[in-house]
Order: C-alpha cells, then structure tokens, then sequence
C-alpha cells in the first residue's frame, strides 16, 4: 500500500507542477463509507469523457492495457489486467450513449458494481463515479478508495490532454520523463 501512497501523491504533485491544481484529492477516513464517490469537473464535451471510459484505444491511454469493449448491457467490459470474474471489471450493467456506464466489479472475491455518470456543464463536463457495496470489507474499500482516488487523477490529466502514465499497477507518472542527475 506504501507504493501505491507514493504513487498517488506523486501523481498530484505532477498535476500541480503542470497544470497549477489537483484533479481529485483523497481525504482518508478511519471510518470509510461503504460507497466510494468521486466527482471531478473537466473542461471537455460529455461525449469526450465517455469515449475515455468506453473506447478501448481511449482507455489504453490513461487506466488499461489491452482493454476490451463491447459496448452493450451484458457485454464484456475488461482492462487487460486482473483476473475475469476474480480481479478488477466484468460485464457491463447499464449504459446510456454520453451519459452512463456501470459494470461488474471484483474484488477480494466479492462482486460489486461501478456506475459512471457524466453530465454536461457550461465549459465541460462533471464525471462522477460510484463504486460499492463495500459494507463490512474496510480493507478492500480503503483499497479501491486509493485507487479510483489515483485513476481519477489520471483520467483528470488525460482529459486535458497530459501525458497520464499509468500509476496504480506499478508505474510512476514520470517513467515517460525520467532523468539522471549530473555527475
């Protein structure tokens, strides 16, 4: 969990440096919600935000490797990692073309549902997630609040148009960037 940590401030460092202000920042509660919320605002179209989260060329560039799509109720919903049906998504629940996603979730051997909202405002958009039932499993949520907090934020920079490089599944957002000092 130490790393991911680094990588998540690391990640809103790299955000401020760049941009001069944070996507989303985590608050860390000793006493988590069941329901993880998220809520950032972007400065894009509601049609561009939900091409970040259906199309699979979109996705390969802020959150998936290999992602795979087929944008129906019931249709596969997968980010090229984890285990189908033991790690990560899986079939898609709901979808309304711009507006909402939602697909299956596991994790530490449960299933929940994560529902993606966007709505459209002057100047962009607001994109919403909702993760959960994570009543009675504190360390899988404290897990996943992490982790959609860091995903945020890379999907934040992504849709400004700033290199996001993936930083949940090991990679640090500099890797693309990395220098040496002088000798």
């Amino acid at each position: 969990m130490t790393d991911c940590l680094w990588a998540y401030f690391t990640l809103l460092l790299k955000q401020w440096v760049e941009t001069g202000s944070t996507g989303y920042r985590l608050t860390f509660d000793p006493d988590p919600p069941s329901v993880i919320r998220f809520r950032i605002n972007c400065p894009v179209p509601a049609d561009e935000a939900f091409a970040a989260l259906t199309r699979p060329d979109r996705l390969d560039c802020w959150i998936s490797s290999g992602a795979q799509v087929e944008p129906r109720v019931g249709g596969k919903y997968s980010l090229g990692w984890g285990t189908p049906g033991e790690d990560g998504p899986g079939r898609i629940t709901a979808l309304a073309e711009g507006r909402l996603l939602a697909y299956t979730w596991f994790e530490s051997g449960r299933q929940s549902e994560v529902v993606w909202r966007i709505s459209p405002h002057d100047g962009g958009c607001t994109v919403e997630l909702e993760h959960g039932d994570f009543d009675g499993y504190t360390a899988a949520c404290l897990g996943c609040r992490l982790g959609w907090a860091d995903w945020m934020n890379v999907l934040w920079l992504h849709l400004r148009g700033r290199p996001a490089a993936r930083t949940w599944r090991g990679s640090l957002p500099f890797q693309h960037s990395r220098t040496t000092a002088p000798s």
